[in-house]
């Protein structure tokens, strides 16, 4: 066999566990510290974690930013109970794309999406009244209020 002086290189698997695993192995009370004072990743493990109070806690968080809020709000694997911690906050809902993600949620109360349909766009508004994944009552308003507005 004849040797070509090339050395075959195989990289070596990650040694670091991945972020879902690391928080996974917490405690509950460490992961109540993580979720007010770790990083963006870390909120976006913490917010699906099946104890209440830890995903409470990542919205509470003095942290957390308004897209994150948003992306909170959209996703439809969020908990109702965080999604209604999120409507119950006004300096949260005070940005247009988290009011927009409630509205198009279907875990969102049907009085907080009721409350929001009115402050919407044209071509959100208009999207809204296409929607099948929303509450019947959140339908109707959309479409009376675009009926309202833009039907001369």
């Amino acid at each position: 066999m004849a040797e070509t002086g090339f050395q075959l290189i195989v990289p070596a698997p990650s040694l670091r566990p991945s972020n879902a695993a690391r928080i996974g192995k917490l405690s509950v009370g460490e992961k109540v510290k993580l979720a007010y004072l770790g990083n963006q990743d870390d909120r976006r493990v913490l917010i699906h974690d099946p104890n209440r109070h830890i995903a409470s806690c990542v919205v509470k968080s003095g942290r957390l930013t308004a897209p994150e809020v948003a992306h909170f709000a959209r996703h439809p694997n969020t908990s109702s109970a965080v999604v209604r911690e999120i409507a119950k906050s006004t300096s949260m809902t005070k940005a247009y794309p988290v009011k927009l993600a409630l509205v198009n949620n279907p875990k969102t109360p049907v009085q907080v999406s009721m409350r929001l349909v009115h402050q919407l766009q044209r071509r959100d508004l208009h999207a809204l009244t296409r929607s099948r994944e929303i509450p019947g009552a959140v339908l109707r308003a959309a479409q009376q209020t675009y009926q309202r507005r833009y039907s001369a």
